[in-house]
């Protein structure tokens, strides 16, 4: 079913093939053409999924992909285009009765971070693009994360690329009318960039993301922060691999655990071509409790995602060096217990958004393209056994730093 938007009409499907083991996996048709896509439970197993799908050498647009559980039939499809030719997805939320989108934008040679809202039928009621983020000093130019609480949002701002010696706060409701923020600033020896985050009961949320010395920012750490109602209240970085030398460390994902705790998932350079995954489990004020360094044969490996099982344990995804998706086992220490590669029907590259768990209790793999279904004890269909993973532990070098806040009004 198709269904007229306020802007333009595109034709998606999902399409699948039926397997004989106990799941069964679906991509989008046509392949390759989806760049993200973020699920949102509706409830009763029925989803819908944000995407941001391209056309053209130089076009995007979003569309929305309502399925049923458990086999994705398509029930409702729209989509959208706004006033620029590229529009760039980096969260998508429910909020209120409906739905918050935020990103960047790109038109006249212009890159500006905005935040679009959907009604609860998947049309655009407002949209505004954030123009007074790109101080010097600051130069943020995308929104990349959305933490809603009820009818309100907390949305934090990235800079394309490159880090930054601040970065923004935004507040603001499902009306568009109200707004609010603060701009948070790092210490003058460090800049940093918001990649995500993740909320807690008590109105705290915690984002993670890259930062470096302002003295050698060519080596990247990993970046945790932790904000309140007043804005940024610590900072951490973690240093995998000290380096003289250019040299990239990047998270992925952070979870909250059932112990209270917090589990970061990225990856680090060790080379000029070889890189390792990485997790981090970390207790609430940012302290280290362990940390797991895990490497493929392949010469690369990722971890962008990362869940935890019924009985603690955890199933971790990612990438090898040629864009192949692995699937990690591990113990609730994050020791390896086993590990598969996704033979996907036709070659191509992947690129893992995070595990899903719908209303139903189904647990998802959401590629950006592709969803993998996996069965309460973490079994799924299309993947193999392999023996080239390892996996050791791993004392990165922690550092403190204490952040500013000012007040700030987006416009």
């Amino acid at each position: 079913m198709s269904k007229q938007c306020a802007f333009l009409m595109f034709t998606v499907a999902l399409t699948g093939t039926a397997h004989a083991q106990i799941q069964m996996n679906y991509q989008l048709d046509p392949s390759s053409s989806t760049r993200f896509m973020r699920p949102i439970d509706l409830g009763g197993g029925t989803t819908q999924y944000v995407c941001e799908r391209k056309f053209g050498w130089d076009s995007t647009h979003v569309s929305l992909l309502t399925t049923t559980a458990p086999d994705h039939t398509l029930i409702d499809a729209s989509a959208f285009r706004g006033h620029s030719p590229l529009t760039f997805l980096f969260d998508a939320e429910p909020l209120g009765s409906g739905r918050v989108l935020c990103g960047s934008k790109t038109s006249g040679g212009l890159t500006y971070g905005f935040v679009t809202h959907l009604t609860s039928t998947g049309v655009p009621d407002w949209s505004k693009s954030i123009d007074n983020i790109g101080g010097v000093g600051y130069f943020q130019d995308q929104v990349a994360c959305m933490i809603p609480t009820g009818t309100y949002f907390m949305a934090y701002t990235k800079r394309s690329g490159i880090l930054a010696g601040g970065s923004f706060r935004i507040f603001g409701d499902e009306t568009g009318t109200a707004w609010g923020g603060q701009q948070m600033t790092a210490p003058s020896d460090a800049l940093y960039n918001v990649y995500g985050g993740i909320g807690s009961p008590i109105d705290e949320h915690t984002l993670y993301g890259s930062g470096a010395f302002s003295s050698s920012d060519h080596d990247r750490n990993l970046m945790v922060m932790r904000t309140a109602l007043s804005g940024a209240t610590w900072m951490k970085f973690y240093d995998m691999l000290p380096s003289a030398s250019a040299q990239s460390e990047d998270t992925f994902t952070l979870i909250n655990t059932a112990d209270g705790n917090l589990l970061l998932a990225g990856y680090f350079t060790t080379g000029a071509t070889t890189y390792e995954g990485c997790l981090l489990k970390l207790a609430p004020d940012g302290s280290l409790l362990w940390c797991r360094r895990y490497a493929d044969a392949s010469g690369g490996l990722t971890v962008h995602a990362v869940v935890e099982m019924p009985g603690g344990e955890l199933l971790a995804a990612g990438t090898d060096a040629y864009y192949q998706i692995m699937v990690l086992d591990l113990g609730s220490d994050g020791s390896l217990v086993g590990a598969r590669r996704y033979q996907a029907p036709t070659v191509a590259a992947d690129f893992i958004q995070g595990f899903f768990t719908n209303g139903a209790g189904e647990l998802k793999l959401i590629a950006a393209d592709k969803v993998i279904n996996f069965s309460s004890g973490g079994a799924s269909c299309d993947f193999i056994p392999v023996t080239s993973v390892t996996s050791t532990l791993h004392a990165p070098t922690v550092t403190d730093h204490a952040m500013s806040n000012a007040p700030f009004t987006p416009s």
